[in-house]
């Protein structure tokens, strides 16, 4: 016993339109792969590249034991033309100066910046990782 299929022949106007969507597509590639890489590029630019210089504003909230306090560095930045004192962490920085405003007062403590690649992490003397407040 033999079964019968029977196949349609694909019209040639449908053949037609897919060689002329294929070749389309071709065509197109090049300038596709060019846009990606103009949007693309600038967000990897630092990739491999010097570690980005950080700034947190005076007064910026950490998350110190599982609390937020307002943290105030040592340095001095300019805004408005009013002095003040922010956290700076540059490139080769190893150890920040900050004050943290506790319960009863200001505490100064010295926290020591990791860097692994482009990645900072901040650690205070007793070991504990500094979490931002918010992002």
């Amino acid at each position: 016993m033999t079964l019968k299929t029977s196949q349609k022949k694909t019209p040639l106007w449908h053949s037609l339109l897919s060689l002329l969507a294929l070749l389309a597509l071709l065509l197109a590639l090049p300038r596709m792969v060019e846009q990606s890489k103009q949007f693309l590029e600038p967000m990897f630019a630092n990739q491999n590249h010097k570690p980005v210089s950080l700034v947190f504003k005076p007064g910026y909230k950490f998350q110190i034991n599982g609390a937020l306090m307002p943290v105030f560095g040592t340095k001095s930045c300019h805004k408005d033309n009013t002095p003040r004192e922010c956290i700076l962490i540059e490139p080769e920085t190893q150890f920040i100066d900050v004050l943290v405003g506790y319960a009863d007062g200001y505490k100064r403590e010295v926290w020591v910046v990791e860097r692994n690649d482009n990645i900072a992490r901040l650690r205070r003397a007793d070991g504990q990782y500094v979490l931002p407040g918010s992002l």
